[in-house]
């Protein structure tokens, strides 16, 4: 019965779970219809608080101009489909499922359960989406696209140049170089030869990125941080610092596979670290040319590239010969020179220049097209010039330059030219800029309109350029070379306009004549009450980021002559009430300025140009309207501009140009609101340029364009990318906008004449000409861009044919993310001018689009230069049908269509081809070519991830890609060759060869093609002239680079060479093969072909072969191979590979070899890999991963390694030794070993003893630089000779004391230059011995001791004296060391053993002059940096980091004499040792303090000394995980921190208050403690902590810079502080959120005060608070449970 109950029960289970389970359910829908909607309605909610959090993030990110994710955005996409098209149904159904049916009898069950079933179904896709709505990041910083630049051809003709061009771009090559310099006088022309290096390497494909910077003599780290930010697409919050921006740097770096950094005109040591370059960082990291940061320095100065930068390859450039200087002169002048009544007065005049370029250039532009008298005139100045002398600079440099200047033909160029020089040296020169000064001067004659000055400026600055006074800048910038500049400079104070450089210039040389003074960015921090100067017409002021000069109320008195003023970056909380005395002020700029209140200006009568760009700007005040003058008013990235005052702009009546982007857009609909209204703008007559952004499409007057407009930017709907290439035209861009809007008149208007036209998520459209457009067809249009628009079907559509102009000017077309458009031209064009002039087109992610061009499209395209393509599902083909057949093929010849023989087009100016993710795409060209110049100038073709694509070129084809230049083809998995051969066209030549030419091919790159069986299959020969670049990776089916047929590879028993003589490459430079597993041999030449048994590679300078497993020989032929260019060779995982060659191999000028996992390699030489000759100039060895080989480098190859500089030896588990003297001779002389030897690497050697064994008295390494040795356990010695190794094998391990234990490094080796050291896994006793070579390690500069877990102590005394240049210093990770010198003995007696009156000065003192950066980590017995009674000084000292050292009470105390320490004294007994013992200097340079993990750290400071003289430039304090601090400093302490810009204080459970103030210091009553700089303030997990600051209650803080204020888990927190806070600059105030998500931007988030809600404890005065996350209001009324719900919800 049990066994029946059983079966019985569970048929029962199952027949409910089956059956009625979903009855139950089915039911459920009618009887649960109102709470499935409402849980929808729920889920909806939850929906738009996800999409907030990740839209504004969105539109932040677009703000900056970044990409969005596509996901992203396609999350947005459907989170607003399913808002829209399936809550709301559903929702709006309800009240019909509520009625009732049978005349209200019954209710409506079918309408319930259908609203029920539908509610519930779409729950569960609506929690689908908020579960897939969590994004780390959601954009990126799109790649900027690199223009190509302008060729240096006038450089590179000099031999002298080109040799010394031609070195630097082999040593770029080298992996092992990550510093580079190049020196030389000024002006001879190191910029130029770095610029066309940076060209020439983007060219060349060395590197991924260039970032060129200029440094200048007075570097701002922040000034070059950005623009390395700038060239690197990275955008800076506003409120990091200098550590910040360089840890963001670095890892932007470090993410690049390769980049240049082209640092340009090095004054001084830079520390590229506290830039943020990864220099030293990346050094470990670079194995080879795919992943590495090179930085490329120009100077003056060798000892600064050498000494203070520690370049390991420096270039000096000269001055030009004279036969160079005289063909450069020649060249500009033209051939007056050659007249022979010139020659002897040019030859003079050239030979007076001094070989400088920047010399002859200028004096040869002034002399061009003048006659003879002129000349002689020049010559005569030149002989008689008494120009005063410039440090520096050769006094006939500065009578050229001046001559030329005397030689400009106007003196509008020669004011032109002062006034550049009134900018910072180096510095670019908006040319916008020199307009507004000329207009404000009057320097114009006959000049009406702002656009009039514009273009005479342009025209004067392009003479300024002809005469070589000028160089390019930027775009729409200009720059002066720095000797000219200091010519400039020189000149314009002759005309008593000062370039200040400095406070004591602003003090003792301003003269009261003086009519201009500029201070360009200079450290002064005071400006006079007054400023004198009763004649001056022009200001400039230029400050720092973090400048706090203040304006002097009363500075403007008596300049009534003032005529122009530019203030950038300056702080105006007022403007000062003097300006109103500048009644003659033309020009005024206040750009990022902090301004309030402008309304002064209004009574500047005579302004005409007004620019409040990029400042903070809240209001435009009705009294600006009182400027009727006005003829420029820029309000550009004004973006807290949120009010301009009815009635202001249409009062402005003279203005011709008007600037708001990314500024003010709350225009008022009509008339008469609180803000300025569009109707506004239409009374400007005289308005030529326009510049707005308009929200609302509708408010838009329809006749607001005027075609007096000669330029406008229309930025209309949601736009929040800025961004625009054409600066100067006539551009609109719209977003977000729906039809009926869009088909106004007003805007047609304005479409008919733009030309640069972008359309974002329009909505409503599926064609853009036939809906936009009602005839005229965009006649005006250059630039149309069209995405994110999911609607459009077409670009082109309409109804029957198209036979009017489209498109007739266009020049570029961009269509991205148009996800259902079927074609770009739907109907057949008619007019043969139609898309006649573009030039680009660039297609992404169409996912219908099946074809690119139509064909009556195609066949107008005869100046299309470049096509791109990406991420189009669906595209098939290139060229299409048009929807009607064609008749007529009016004669073109070249692509064939598809499915129609008789429609050909072709693409003449087509240069350059890129294929990128086509999926569905088989064949670019579906049928022959029946031309031979269908794409004759295609240049570059590039093509990746086309997945079905099997070939690429047709074998007709071939014969018009007559210049092409650049082949690559990568990821295409059904690729099998790149030419085909089995078509109609070889058919029909079947039974003659096939020969295929690429007559100037350059670079060919084949790369992941799994199918790939050769180039091509069923040729008999290719031929490749030109090629310099041959790279062939991962394609594991290809064994032969071509064959007569597929199946020919398969009958040959024996080993089939990649190369034969059917391949011909007689220029190849450089060979790449890697990752081909059936590649068997490089290369065999067999036949009547091969001359003497010989092959010669004449050109091949690189090669390397990488993981062929199945290579057994580069050549197994028995003939010679003669390599006489060979520079480098790279062979890596080549297992089965036994000898390189069978017959003799010839290398005459190796100079970098690497090999790598030969598990069978015992030695380099003796036939086994490589002959012994090729070391004769080898400058770089590596060896890796050579189980089986005991000795790297035998004594007999000594004296071919003289040149050796590198050597790397990894990895090789038998190794002992490096390479083996005990054998050598010892009367046998050698001279000094590795002269030239400056890099060495030792690493992961575990049997590793010693670097060499030896018996001489010393060795010498005269060059080396670096050195690094990491875990090689074994090690004993670095150098050693028997005896003293037999000596330590025969004792005991118990026998051995520290004294017994042999040193790495002792006397028998002598690194006299020696300047980075690093060793790392370590178990030595010692590093050093007492007694070394007199000079050994005196140039340290970089040292890093990690994981060395035997060590007690790093120093031995003596090292003291030896590391006086020492820069950074780390010890991280040693278990065993307790301190960092060890303890010194005096005489026999030590330092316990003083009395009480022993003088400072005989006691161990430690001082390093050059040390910048400390970090001590990882080191859980350290107590002090030396054991015993000791002084420090640290005077340059930047940053220390003390972590992870368990032992650590104390950082830092004050000597005040020995009687006083506490080892001595009875009352300081309890005293703990202090890890640093300062006297008298302190840290006095201090700027970044980061302590971590210091559990027994009670006190940061013991002393009578205030912190300010101890740490008087700390500006950032990070203190975490410090269990023993009950508060961090005391109020005295922290009011002395007068530069702290930023405090973070996390996960110290003891501490109680940050700062306390202690019942010893004298604290007046209403004191008040000022943290002037701070800007940010972090607090978090502090579990104890009750309030900030504890002191008086009278007592004030004020925080005049701070901004923002992040607190996290503090539970017990009551109050801030107990007194008074003032914090006028509180922008920010986020509680219970991490500070990585602190970023957001709460412009627009205003919220209301609710001091109310809470009581107050103390006064707090917030001025200008204005959010904060949960709360706005007094810091202090936070209550204990509001922190304590925060910490509960997170």
């Amino acid at each position: 019965m049990e066994i029946l109950s059983a079966v019985v029960s569970g048929f029962a289970s199952k027949f409910a779970e089956v059956i009625l389970g979903p009855i139950r359910r089915e039911i459920s829908y009618v009887f649960n219809y109102q709470s499935n909607v409402e849980e929808l309605r729920t889920l909806d909610k939850e929906l738009a608080y996800k999409r907030e959090m990740v839209e504004q993030p969105v539109i932040q990110a677009r703000r900056q101009g970044d990409e969005i994710y596509k996901r992203v955005e396609d999350w947005l996409n459907n989170v607003d489909d399913f808002t829209e098209d399936v809550v709301k149904s559903i929702t709006g159904g309800e009240d019909e499922a509520k009625k009732r049916c049978f005349k209200g009898l019954c209710p409506n069950l079918i309408k319930r359960y259908s609203l029920g079933k539908k509610a519930v179904k779409a729950a569960k896709e609506g929690a689908d989406l908020l579960g897939t709505g969590n994004f780390g990041t959601v954009s990126f910083r799109p790649t900027v696209e690199r223009t190509t630049p302008v060729s240096y051809t006038a450089y590179e003709q000099f031999d002298s140049r080109m040799k010394i061009f031609q070195n630097i771009m082999e040593v770029l090559k080298d992996t092992n170089v990550g510093m580079i310099g190049v020196y030389g006088v000024n002006g001879v022309g190191k910029t130029t030869l770095v610029k066309q290096i940076a060209m020439q390497v983007i060219e060349d494909k060395l590197f991924d990125k260039v970032v060129f910077v200029e440094v200048t003599q007075t570097p701002d780290l922040q000034t070059i941080q950005n623009k390395l930010s700038s060239d690197l697409e990275l955008e800076f919050k506003q409120n990091e610092n200098v550590f910040q921006r360089a840890e963001k740097l670095r890892q932007r770096l470090k993410n690049v596979k390769r980049v240049l950094v082209i640092l340009d005109n090095i004054w001084k040591l830079l520390n590229l670290d506290a830039v943020g370059i990864p220099f030293g960082d990346v050094k470990k990291e670079r194995n080879d040319d795919r992943s590495r940061c090179t930085v490329l320095l120009t100077s003056r100065n060798r000892d600064v590239l050498c000494n203070d930068m520690n370049s390991q390859k420096f270039f000096l450039i000269e001055v030009l010969s004279y036969e160079e200087a005289w063909c450069l002169f020649e060249k500009i002048v033209g051939d007056s020179a050659k007249a022979s009544d010139f020659r002897v007065i040019a030859d003079e005049i050239v030979r007076r220049c001094g070989g400088l370029p920047v010399a002859i250039k200028t004096i040869a532009n002034a002399l061009k097209n003048k006659r003879l008298y002129v000349w002689n005139d020049s010559l005569e100045r030149l002989r008689n010039s008494t120009s005063r002398q410039i440090h520096g600079m050769e006094e006939n440099v500065y009578s050229s330059i001046e001559l030329s200047y005397s030689f400009l033909k106007s003196e509008e160029e020669k004011s032109m030219f002062r006034l550049c020089a009134l900018r910072k040296d180096g510095s670019p020169i908006p040319i916008d800029d020199l307009m507004r000064y000329g207009i404000g001067l009057g320097l114009f004659s006959n000049v009406r309109t702002s656009e009039a000055a514009r273009n005479r400026v342009y025209t004067l600055v392009d003479n300024l350029k002809a005469s070589s006074l000028l160089l390019d800048g930027d775009k729409d910038e200009v720059k002066l070379h720095d000797i000219i500049y200091a010519v400039a400079v020189s000149i314009a104070r002759d005309e008593f306009m000062f370039n200040i450089q400095s406070k004591d210039e602003l003090k003792d040389k301003i003269q009261k004549d003086s009519i201009a003074i500029s201070l360009p960015n200079r450290d002064i921090d005071e400006l006079p009450e007054r400023l004198e100067c009763p004649k001056l017409s022009l200001f400039l002021l230029f400050a720092k980021y973090d400048n706090s000069l203040k304006i002097p109320d009363l500075f403007f008195e008596g300049m009534n002559e003032l005529r122009v003023v530019h203030f950038t970056r300056t702080c105006f909380l007022s403007l000062p009430s003097s300006l109103v005395c500048l009644i003659n002020l033309r020009t005024l700029s206040l750009e990022g300025c902090q301004v309030g209140d402008v309304a002064i200006v209004g009574q500047l009568k005579k302004l005409e140009i007004l620019s409040f760009r990029n400042s903070d700007i809240q209001q435009l005040p009705r009294e600006i309207g009182q400027l009727v003058q006005l003829r420029l008013l820029d309000l550009r990235n004004c973006r807290r501009l949120q009010a301009i005052a009815p009635n202001v702009i249409s009062k402005l009546s003279r203005l011709e140009e008007l600037y708001m982007g990314d500024s003010f857009s709350q225009w008022e609909k009509v008339e008469g609101g609180s803000n300025a209204s569009l109707v506004e703008l239409k009374g400007l007559s005289k308005l030529t340029t326009l510049e707005i952004h308009i929200r609302d499409a509708r408010i838009m007057p329809q006749d607001l364009i005027s075609m007096k407009l000669e330029i406008f930017r229309m930025f209309i709907g949601n736009v929040v990318d800025w961004y625009h290439k054409f600066e100067r035209s006539r551009l609109v861009k719209l977003d977000k906008l729906e039809k009926n809007i869009l088909l106004g008149q007003g805007m047609k208007m304005f479409l008919k004449r733009t030309e640069d036209l972008y359309l974002h998520d329009l909505k409503g459209f599926q064609n853009v000409v036939h809906e936009l457009d009602d005839g005229e067809v965009f006649s005006e249009l250059k630039h149309l861009h069209v995405e994110h628009s999911y609607e459009i079907l077409h670009i082109v559509s309409s109804i029957g044919q198209v036979c009017c102009k489209v498109f007739p000017l266009l020049e570029s077309l961009s269509l991205c993310r148009l996800f259902n458009l079927e074609k770009i031209c739907h109907n057949r064009l008619h007019e043969d001018e139609s898309f006649s002039n573009l030039r680009i087109i660039k297609v992404g992610e169409c996912d219908k689009l099946r074809h690119l061009f139509s064909f009556s499209m195609a066949k107008n395209l005869l100046r299309l230069q470049k096509i791109s393509v990406f991420d189009c599902k669906s595209l098939e083909i290139i060229v299409g049908l048009d929807m009607e057949k064609q008749r007529t093929t009016l004669g073109f010849n070249g692509i064939t269509t598809k499915d129609d023989p008789d429609e050909k087009v072709i693409f003449p100016s087509l240069e350059e081809l890129d294929l990128y993710s086509l999926i569905t795409i088989e064949k670019l060209w579906p049928k022959q070519f029946q031309g031979m110049s269908s794409c004759q100038n295609l240049t570059k073709v590039t093509v990746a991830f086309c997945d079905r694509l099997k070939y690429l070129f047709s074998y007709s084809m071939v014969n018009s890609l007559v210049q092409l230049q650049h082949l690559e083809i990568c990821y295409c998995w059904s690729m099998e060759g790149v030419v085909e051969t089995n078509s109609t066209e070889s058919r029909r030549d079947e039974g003659r060869l096939i020969e295929i030419v690429f007559p100037k091919l350059l670079y060919l790159r084949l790369i992941d093609l799994p199918k790939l069986m050769g180039f091509s299959i069923g040729i008999h020969s290719v031929e490749f002239p030109s090629l310099l670049e041959l790279q062939i990776d991962d394609c594991p089916n290809m064994k032969r680079f071509i064959s007569i047929s597929s199946s020919q590879d398969n009958i040959h028993a024996n080993p089939q060479p990649l190369f034969d003589e059917k391949v011909g490459t007689p220029n190849l430079m450089t060979l790449r093969v890697s990752y081909c597993h059936n590649i068997e041999e490089i290369i065999r030449h067999v036949g009547e072909d091969v001359k003497e048994n010989r092959i010669t590679f004449n050109q091949l300078k690189n090669l390397e072969l990488d993981d062929l497993p199945s290579l057994t020989s580069f050549c197994l032929g028995n003939c010679t191979l003669e390599f006489p260019s060979l520079e480098r060779v790279f062979v890596r995982n080549c297992r089965n590979m036994k000898t390189f060659s069978e017959g003799v191999v010839g290398f005459h000028d190796i100079k970098d070899l690497k090999l790598s996992q030969f598990p069978h390699l015992k030695e380099i030489w003796h036939g086994q890999a490589l002959n012994v000759s090729i070391f004769s100039n080898l400058r770089s060895l590596g060896v890796d991963n050579c189980t089986n080989m005991s000795s790297a480098i035998p004594a007999n190859l000594l004296r071919c390694l003289n040149n050796l500089e590198r050597l790397k030896v990894r990895n090789c588990d038998s190794l002992e030794e490096v390479f083996h003297l005990e054998d050598v001779n010892a009367g046998e002389h050698f001279g000094p070993l590795f002269p030239k030897l400056y890099e060495l690497e030792l690493i992961d050697l575990p049997k590793l003893k010693r670097f060499c064994n030896f018996t001489w008295n010393i060795i010498e390494l005269l060059s080396l630089s670096s050195l690094w040795i990491e875990n090689c356990p074994n090690m004993e010695t670095f150098i050693s000779n028997s005896t003293s190794i037999n000596l330590a094998e025969n004792m005991e391990p118990q026998e051995m004391t520290s004294a017994d234990v042999q040193p790495l490094f002792d006397e028998k080796v002598a690194l006299p230059i020696l300047r980075q050291l690093t060793i790392i896994c370590m178990d030595n006793l010692k590093i050093w011995q007492e007694k070394l070579t007199l000079d050994s390690f005196c140039n340290l500069y970089y040292l890093r001791i990690e994981n060395c877990n035997k060590l007690s102590n790093i120093f031995p005394w003596s090292m003291l004296e030896r590391l006086q240049n020492l820069d950074d210093l780390r010890v991280v990770c040693c278990d065993s060391v307790q301190e960092i010198f060890e303890l010194r003995a005096l005489n026999g007696w030590d330092t316990h053993n003083r009395t009480t009156t022993q003088l400072p000065e005989t006691i161990p003192s430690f001082v390093f002059p050059q040390l910048t950066f400390l970090i001590l980590r990882g080191l859980p017995r350290l107590k002090s940096f030396y054991p015993g009674v000791h002084i420090s000084e640290w005077p340059v000292l930047k940053k220390l980091v003390v972590w992870e050292c368990a032992e650590v009470e104390l950082l830092a105390s004050e000597f005040f004499g020995l009687q006083e320490t506490p080892a001595n004294s009875q009352h300081d007994i309890n005293v703990p040792q202090p890890l640093f013992s300062i006297y008298k200097i302190g840290f006095r340079c201090l700027e970044d303090l980061e302590l971590s993990t210091l559990p027994k750290l009670l006190h940061l400071w013991k002393g009578k000394s205030k912190l300010s003289q101890v740490f008087q430039n700390l500006t950032t304090l990070d203190v975490s995980i410090c269990d023993g601090l009950i508060n961090l400093v005391t109020l005295a302490a922290a009011e002395s921190l007068v530069k702290l810009a930023r405090m973070k204080i996390a996960a110290c459970g003891k501490m109680e208050k940050v700062i306390q103030q202690v019942g010893a210091e004298v604290v007046e009553e209403d004191s008040i403690a000022t943290f002037n700089q701070l800007q940010y303030l972090g607090i978090d997990c502090l579990p104890s902590l009750t309030c900030f600051c504890f002191g008086r209650s009278k007592n004030k803080l004020e925080f005049p810079s701070l901004e923002q204020v992040v607190v996290r888990e503090c539970p017990n927190m009551e109050m801030f502080s107990q007194g008074i806070l003032e914090t006028p600059t509180l922008h920010k105030l986020l509680i219970g959120v991490p500070e990585e998500q602190d970023d957001s931007d709460d412009d627009d988030d205003d919220q209301k005060e609710t001091e109310d809600n809470f009581s107050r404890k103390r006064v707090l005065k917030t001025p200008k608070l204005r959010k904060v996350l949960h709360w706005e209001g007094n810091l202090n009324s936070i209550p204990q449970q509001f922190f304590k719900d925060i910490v509960r919800i997170n």
